[in-house]
């Protein structure tokens, strides 16, 4: 491809950081992040996160590889756990919890992806697809396990949308956003 840059690993994790994966690495410049949003047919979004050692040129040609692709790039700068979108997501996920505990609203009323948060709510309807398509409780448990930042703890607040509240839990029990 020319630019004098050698081959690039991009990985596609969503919770583990490029600096973890690039750790025991030789080329960690040209090691980096590629999130691409699921399903990926119906979700441009894809973050380009760099790591602490990743070579801005190589950030940048991911992008105008991404923008070539009819992708939506969004460059992450900093490699911090969760990324933006994950980051963004859980946060509207423990509000949907807390809204529904304090009986602001029903459990329905969160389902709803104009209620959830600004913007297209194709978008946001696919995100919530994503996450049930690829298996909630799983994807609940990785984040717990590799971005325990974004978890609430002590809460089933930190729960992914068709989860609902752990068994026994408090008021909302059963509750899928």
């Amino acid at each position: 491809m020319g630019h004098g840059i050698a081959q690039v690993l991009a990985t596609n994790t969503s919770v583990m950081k490029v600096g973890d994966v690039a750790a025991k690495a030789s080329g960690r410049s040209r090691i980096i992040g590629t999130h691409w949003w699921n399903p990926p047919f119906l979700v441009p979004l894809v973050e380009v996160v760099q790591g602490g050692e990743s070579d801005p040129a190589v950030i940048e040609r991911a992008i105008t590889l991404l923008k070539a692709l009819g992708k939506t790039p969004v460059h992450v700068k900093r490699d911090v756990a969760g990324f933006v979108g994950n980051r963004l997501q859980h946060a509207l996920w423990r509000e949907a919890f807390d809204l529904v505990d304090k009986g602001v609203c029903d459990p329905a009323d969160t389902r709803d992806p104009r209620v959830r948060a600004p913007g297209p709510p194709p978008a946001l309807a696919a995100l919530t697809r994503s996450a049930r398509a690829c298996g909630a409780r799983g994807a609940r448990d990785e984040v717990r396990l590799r971005v325990p930042q974004l978890v609430v703890r002590g809460s089933h607040r930190n729960a992914a949308p068709g989860v609902g509240a752990p068994r026994g839990g408090g008021p909302t029990k059963g509750v899928t956003v």
